[in-house]
């Protein structure tokens, strides 16, 4: 055969079962069929129409016309029966009345062929969908057929050819009753009064006596079940009763004590989507068991702990900040309502407070006028002496701030007394109680987001809240003591309150996020996949603010970012004139490395046309060492391809142009949180069909990386939050070099002018 310089002709090896491989060249540019048709005739087949080609990569993917471009020099390419053909046999063999070997064997094929798309279409054209459900709900299927079963089914509902709104309640039901007789040898048995018997199900959680090992077909069967019934709760929440009704959280507890990591996450998933929508009762119920100490233990002992907190999967970590972000939610309609001065109960519970602080003071007192107490008040820093339920003011944080003193009061009397009488001598530098408990309130919802819906990009969980019943009390508690320290070592007095807040926020901050602000992400080298280390339990949070984070070290990092900020905010003229100079060379600079992070890669999460997210699948996307080539495909989690490795191409001169947010396609129709379409970008390329690539970064840093570096590509301007910082930082550092010899020279507003000339130059010698 003759050698073709072509690119569209690739040569490639051509194996199939029984017959001898054949080494062969595939021209691109030919309709697939013919080759087909070729290779039968080689072998004499006699219809080829019955055949099709496959990638003999881990994955079983029919060769279409759509990925035919994949196909590679050195491809080794396999034929086996077409989708239309393996669908029909698949049908035949689950339509028999009764299972048997062969209907077993139908279920393990149509296991491995349900992830290909093609196939799938054929098989629900068919009407294998309506044979396999009907199969699982009638119990025709048992052990490993049950497994492959139900995972096909779970495959087939993801391609998006049928909607989860068709799912019937009878396969729910049939589903679930999966996941309760895999939990039924360890949890304990349903009650009838389910609310009264609550208390009793939190205690019965065994972590001495970890659930029975699961057999492989029996792990593979529940990994289903469970993301069934949470898919059926995302899609279609009305749902969301019906599994309630037919699983107890209890159950899904005790699953979250196996040691296969994809059940643990499966079925956190599962308690975080039934928790999310449930309501009135039973989100009291749920409340209740995820609020227990030993469901707490559970998620410490065999979530987090044995797993370690870095080692965790990204989607594992997800659900862990959702359960988490879900549990802080609980205090939103706290810290959205009002403290009304009129409010008998608030007012008792102001009165307590001054109570358990100046109690021994005001003994054989109790017969003061409502008016006498105001210097009580006062002393317990609050503005208004006559009502202190007026200094609340509006929400946030409302009442939650006052349940966070009352909380301090009653269970850390000795501090809460010290804090009260340590300012109370009339000096200038006393930190007011009263007034700095409520704006500390606001500041931690602030940073911990409460009332924020979990993101879909989300993974930053902090594992000590998961050691405490009154998490957010015990770390208001901790926060309190620290302003008032960090109050006195900076000498404040009432007009410092805002700045005290500030280093305040930042000492928290960094201490959560083990020693990185939660603003920059963490700051020095990008990876997306890496998480914050925060502290495992409030002892190690407090041990860090105590050390590592004192105020004398705040304000060294706040010294050094006001230097620089006076250098590069100065307004005299030779420095505006040299920044305007030098910024051309800044901005080459910072697109000569967008262009080299494009170069190195990202990892994506996959989401669907819809713009939702698709649990464990991610893509690479790297950009060709030349620029002019964007090199995709699919990887797993940890996985870092190569060029070669990612087969999908797209030639920067065919982007015609890059839209974001909601003008992305995959998210126009979507109903996702705002923090994923904020996220969202898209390459709109040329072709017949308007086609696009989409994406949805992991984080703000990589979509400024990315749409920096396309707009570079494409000859526009870099407009990113990011690109300007780096821009100015880039400024700055580079005007102080060029600047290191005026030291101690003071620069003129304006340059000194120019001497006129001489009346004669004799002076000049040769």
């Amino acid at each position: 055969m003759p050698e073709s310089s072509d690119a569209s002709v690739v040569k490639i090896a051509v194996q199939m079962d029984g017959k001898q491989p054949i080494l062969t060249e595939f021209d691109l540019r030919l309709p697939l069929h013919k080759h087909v048709l070729d290779l039968a005739n080689s072998w004499g087949l006699a219809d080829s129409t019955q055949y099709a080609l496959k990638f003999t990569d881990n994955a079983e993917r029919y060769i279409t016309e759509k990925n035919k471009l994949e196909v590679r020099n050195g491809s080794v390419l396999y034929m086996d029966v077409s989708p239309a053909r393996a669908s029909a046999a698949i049908v035949q063999q689950l339509g028999r009345q009764s299972p048997d070997i062969l209907a077993a064997e139908g279920l393990e094929t149509l296991c491995r062929l349900s992830t290909d798309p093609t196939f799938a279409a054929e098989f629900v054209c068919e009407q294998g969908l309506q044979l396999l459900v009907a199969g699982i709900e009638h119990g025709r299927f048992v052990d490993a057929a049950l497994a492959n079963a139900l995972t096909s089914f779970l495959e087939l509902m993801e391609h998006g050819i049928v909607l989860w709104d068709s799912v019937e309640p009878s396969l729910v039901s049939r589903v679930a009753s999966e996941v309760n007789r895999l939990a039924a040898e360890h949890a304990p048995s349903r009650a009838a009064d389910r609310t009264s018997r609550i208390s009793e199900r939190c205690s019965q959680i065994d972590l001495q006596t970890p659930p029975n090992r699961l057999s492989v077909h029996s792990q593979k069967t529940l990994r289903a079940a469970l993301a069934i019934l949470e898919s059926v709760i995302v899609n279609v929440p009305e749902r969301h009763e019906l599994i309630g009704d037919e699983i107890e959280m209890s159950r899904l507890v005790t699953h979250l004590q196996r040691s296969d990591a994809t059940v643990q996450q499966n079925a956190l998933a599962l308690i975080n989507a039934l928790f999310a929508r449930a309501d009135g009762e039973r989100k009291g119920e749920y409340t209740t068991m995820l609020n227990s100490k030993g469901f707490r233990n559970v998620i410490q002992t065999y979530v987090i702990n044995l797993k370690g907190g870095n080692d965790l999967g990204e989607e594992l970590a997800h659900q862990l900040y959702v359960l988490q972000t879900l549990n802080l939610n609980l205090l939103e309609t706290r810290m959205r309502t009002p403290v009304r001065p009129e409010d008998s109960d608030v007012l008792d519970k102001i009165k307590e407070l001054r109570k358990l602080a100046l109690d021994d003071e005001t003994k054989g007192s109790t017969n003061r006028k409502p008016g006498s107490f105001a210097k009580d008040y006062q002393q317990l820093g609050f503005q208004d002496g006559i009502n202190p339920a007026n200094d609340f003011g509006a929400t946030p944080p409302g009442v939650l701030a006052l349940d966070c003193m009352l909380y301090l009061a009653r269970w850390q009397r000795e501090l809460y007394t010290r804090l009260v009488l340590e300012n109370s001598c009339g000096s200038d530098h006393e930190c007011p109680f009263g007034r700095t408990s409520i704006r500390l309130a606001a500041l931690l919802c602030d940073i911990l987001k409460v009332g924020v819906p979990p993101s879909d990009e989300g993974n930053t969980f902090y594992p000590m809240f998961f050691t405490q019943d009154r998490p957010f009390e015990e770390f208001f508690c901790i926060c309190i003591n620290l302003l008032n320290k960090t109050w006195k070592e900076m000498r404040a007095t009432a007009e410092d309150f805002d700045k005290v807040m500030s280093v305040v926020r930042e000492q928290i901050t960094r201490a959560l996020h083990g020693g990185q602000k939660l603003a920059d992400g963490g700051g020095g080298k990008h990876e997306p996949q890496s998480r914050p280390d925060p502290p495992a339990t409030l002892e190690a949070f407090r041990n860090r603010l105590n050390t590592y984070l004192t105020y004398s070290q705040i304000n060294a990092i706040w010294q050094q970012e006001q230097n620089t900020k006076e250098e590069w905010e100065s307004q005299a003229r030779p420095i505006v004139e040299l920044r305007e100079q030098i910024t051309p060379e800044m901005l080459e600079l910072i697109q000569k490395q967008r262009l080299i992070y494009m170069v190195e890669g990202t990892r994506f999460t996959k989401y669907t046309a819809r713009g939702q997210r698709v649990k464990d699948k991610f893509w690479m996307v790297r950009l060709s060492p030349n620029h002019k080539v964007l090199h995709y495909g699919d990887c797993s989690e940890l996985a870092t391809p190569t060029l070669d490795e990612l087969t999908n191409k797209l030639a920067v001169h065919e982007v015609r142009a890059l839209v974001t947010g909601r003008d992305c396609p995959h998210m126009k129709d979507s109903k996702g949180k705002k923090s994923t379409f904020q996220l969202a970008f898209s390459l709109l390329y040329e072709s017949p069909e308007g086609g696009s690539l989409d994406f949805v970064a992991p984080d703000g840093k990589t979509f400024d990386y990315w749409t920096d570096g396309i707009n570079a590509l494409l000859g526009k301007k870099m407009s990113s939050e990011e690109a300007r910082r780096d821009l100015d930082m880039l400024l700055a550092m580079e005007i102080k070099l060029r600047l290191l010899d005026t030291d101690g020279l003071e620069i003129p507003q304006e340059p000194p002018p120019i001497p006129p000339d001489p009346p004669n130059y004799d002076f000049c010698c040769d």
